[in-house]
């Protein structure tokens, strides 16, 4: 093997032990370290993380499934706005935080690539800010087999920041060398581009949506079913 060949394979296995640390990061934060996801979560953010998921509220017809509702706070929105809706994840620690006062009605442990709903039951699916699960095929199926016709599945993918200081460049860095998106970017990245293709694919109608949100733009793919 020629020392060139020798370089990149050695660059490949750490980028892949980079990323096996990263899923792992996740898993603990969304599991174990639930209890601190807000916390993180705002930080990164500048204090607009339940805005943004909140902001999703607006897209919602019901019957809604929120697939990922996480510490429940899109739940709430739509609780309080009287939209008849169910917020499914499959971290118990999270249900845990879902659950606290004022609790949503309806909250289900389950996995989003094997949903335990009837199909064509639900007239708008949301996801917020979702792991790479949301590309799996089995979960792109399982979430085109619930969507009504004409129903409307909304995924908020990341948040880009314009601004240029500091503080977004260094955002920018954690979030480029954790895994994530570029915050100072409108360029999907390529698992996003692949969940807009599989959805195609599955017959939906697709769109990108630039959304102001304060200083930031949510980055929003939404598809209509036949």
């Amino acid at each position: 093997m020629s020392p060139a060949s020798d370089a990149a394979s050695a660059s490949w296995r750490a980028a892949h032990r980079r990323r096996g640390l990263v899923r792992a990061g996740f898993h603990i934060l969304y599991h174990q370290a639930a209890w601190c996801y807000d916390g993180i979560a705002a930080v990164v953010s500048l204090g607009a993380w339940r805005s943004w998921v909140e902001s999703c509220a607006a897209d919602a017809v019901a019957p809604v499934l929120e697939v990922g509702c996480g510490p429940g706070h899109l739940q709430r929105a739509l609780w309080r706005a009287g939209v008849a809706s169910v917020g499914l994840d499959r971290s118990p620690q999270m249900m845990r935080l879902a659950a606290r006062s004022p609790r949503p009605p309806q909250l289900v442990r389950g996995d989003a690539r094997a949903l335990p709903f009837a199909t064509g039951h639900f007239a708008s699916i949301i996801a917020t800010f979702p792991t790479e699960v949301i590309i799996d095929p089995a979960c792109v199926s399982e979430l085109c087999r619930v969507l009504a016709p004409h129903g409307v599945l909304t995924v908020l993918l990341w948040a880009e920041w314009p601004r240029d200081d500091g503080i977004t460049r260094l955002l920018d860095v954690a979030a480029r060398h954790t895994g994530q998106h570029s915050v100072r970017t409108a360029t999907p990245a390529a698992r996003h581009d692949a969940l807009a293709d599989a959805l195609q694919r599955a017959g939906l109608a697709t769109a990108w949506q630039q959304r102001p949100a304060g200083a930031a733009r949510l980055h929003v793919l939404t598809a209509r079913a036949p």
